[in-house]
């Protein structure tokens, strides 16, 4: 289902928020830095860090119609602020020193000048800078490399084609990774990487919209971050929606309604790293200056996202349609493997309860009844907020199952619970059919769990015998071929 984005009153409200927040720290960001003490023997302060967020943030708003004039309004309100933090004595003397600090504490001058805020001599230091072919000596992972990449665009308009496309290769976005195995650190790889290559959605120079294995990747990881309630990430995922997409989907829906309504409950964005306990412990000073670098990063998330918005209202719609992409792939090779040595396993082991075909499980499933194993297999006390928002959202009972069964499989598959696993697959498809990537996702799972024999690891034997596991899981791999 296609659902409209918010209306541009809504948006520009909350983006104004998100201004006015960065507005009233940042006048105070020199009193906060006296308190940030771990990073005082550092060249780069966490301040240019917190400098080059808010520069993002108004290279995105700034690419709003100049008939949102309260919002240009405040974003020069902010760039008064920001220009000389960034443009400093101190950080200009660090370039002349070491070139390679062009592409990080240059990066916000980079962006004040792309987004029609120029300065003739930091402009000069970093063309001369990237002009230095020896400076760029430093490793960096490879979305860090695409960071380096897209840092450069913004000065020459050109992406490093050849350089990019090998990258990519190599890049979490073709790794063939599912949610369940991929951590925090992945996902935010996986989020920087589209932001990077799609210059926040203002290119689409590798074609990453069309590329709908990888949209089904970002819908399946919203749902992780709703599950692990990691809304600075979501946020950030909810960005790539929109670059990927022209409307909401199912999943960035209900991502989207989760977001504001824990928003608008504490008045701000919480970020997954803020301890309460340390926070309570501060003299009031120096919780303000915790509290802010806490949670600068998620709520100038939420201005790019409400910018990036706004923006889309904007624009043509369908005109992210033009490629034709394939959907995520059964992997089928993988699958015809795994099935012929469970086929040799199952001749071996013939067991009268099997010979019929008929299962055991439960067919007849609600989502109600779904969501509670959701609930017991997350294993830690959570607010769900997100059950709490689903039944705002309007989707069909169909969308409502299926999130409910994919929500399953990610935390059967974090907890390598295999029995839960399997009956969860075998009622997906009951119900579902093999439509969508996590089950398939799910099948890879337990191919992965095969044993040398062909039969399968199961949680609990006692459970579920090798003979029964090994049989229902074969059905179902043939079930997508």
């Amino acid at each position: 289902m296609k659902y409209l984005y918010p209306d541009d009153n809504e948006i520009q409200i909350r983006l104004r928020y998100v201004i006015e927040f960065a507005l009233k720290n940042l006048e105070q960001i020199k009193d906060f830095a006296a308190y940030w003490k771990e990073f005082d023997n550092k060249a780069e302060k966490f301040e240019d860090k917190i400098f080059a967020e808010a520069a993002t943030v108004v290279y995105t708003a700034k690419r709003i119609s100049g008939t949102f004039k309260e919002i240009h309004n405040d974003l020069d309100g902010l760039i008064e602020i920001i220009n000389p933090l960034i443009r400093s004595e101190y950080n200009f003397r660090l370039i002349l020193k070491n070139p390679w600090y062009a592409n990080t504490i240059g990066q916000g001058s980079i962006l004040l000048t792309a987004a029609g805020c120029p300065d003739v001599e930091w402009d000069n230091l970093i063309s001369n800078s990237f002009k230095f072919k020896s400076y760029d000596f430093k490793e960096r992972v490879i979305f860090r490399q695409f960071d380096k990449i897209w840092t450069k665009y913004l000065v020459s308009k050109n992406y490093s084609k050849e350089e990019t496309r090998i990258l990519l290769d190599y890049s979490v976005l073709k790794s063939g990774t599912f949610p369940g195995l991929m951590d925090t650190n992945d996902i935010y790889a996986l989020t920087h990487t589209i932001i990077y290559l799609t210059d926040f959605g203002n290119t689409d120079e590798f074609k990453l919209s069309g590329d709908n294995h990888l949209k089904e990747l970002v819908d399946l990881l919203i749902l992780w971050s709703l599950l692990h309630e990691d809304y600075d990430l979501l946020g950030e995922l909810l960005i790539c929606s929109v670059i990927l997409n022209d409307s909401f989907n199912d999943y960035s829906l209900l991502g989207w309604k989760t977001y504001t309504y824990v928003w608008d409950s504490l008045n701000f964005i919480p970020s997954p790293g803020f301890d309460e306990d340390i926070f309570t412990k501060l003299d009031e000073k120096t919780r303000r200056a915790y509290a802010f670098k806490e949670l600068y990063h998620p709520n100038f998330v939420a201005g790019i996202l409400s910018a990036l918005l706004l923006i889309e209202n904007q624009s043509d719609s369908g005109r992210k349609k033009q490629y034709a992409g394939k959907k995520t792939d059964p992997d089928k090779d993988l699958i015809r493997q795994s099935i012929i040595s469970s086929d040799k396993f199952l001749k071996m082991h013939r067991s009268p309860e099997i010979q019929t075909g008929e299962f055991r499980f439960c067919k007849s499933v609600k989502t109600e009844t779904l969501l509670k194993s959701v609930i017991e297999l997350s294993g830690e006390i959570r607010n769900f907020q997100w059950l709490k928002v689903l039944p705002e959202c309007g989707l069909n009972k169909k969308s409502e199952m299926k999130i409910a069964f994919e929500s399953l499989i990610m935390l059967c598959i974090k907890n390598h619970d295999l029995n839960k696993l399997l009956v969860t697959l075998f009622q997906y498809y009951d119900n579902s059919g093999t439509d969508g990537a996590m089950y398939l996702y799910g099948l890879k799972y337990l191919i992965f769990n095969q044993k040398a024999d062909g039969s399968f690891y199961n949680s609990d034997a006692s459970e579920i015998s090798n003979i029964e596991f090994t049989f229902t899981a074969n059905s179902l791999l043939k079930s997508v071929l």
